[in-house]
């Protein structure tokens, strides 16, 4: 994700899914920084998902599923 005071990240919403069956995980971190809630978020099975917003000084976590 790019850093949360990125233009284009401030008050944006994302959520990131792994949809398919592998052992690959699917890493969350923050260009430049470690992730949302300040640490790397790991995806590791099908339909994983995170929630995360940028308040323009950082990315939080919204939800998990």
């Amino acid at each position: 994700m790019p850093p949360a005071n990125a233009p284009n990240a401030a008050g944006r919403t994302v959520l990131i899914k792994k949809t398919d069956v592998s052992a690959n995980a699917v890493t969350v971190t923050v260009s430049g920084g470690s992730g949302p809630d300040g640490d790397t978020q790991s995806l590791n099975t099908q339909y994983k998902a995170i929630t995360v917003f940028s308040n323009g000084s950082a990315w939080f976590i919204a939800s998990r599923l």
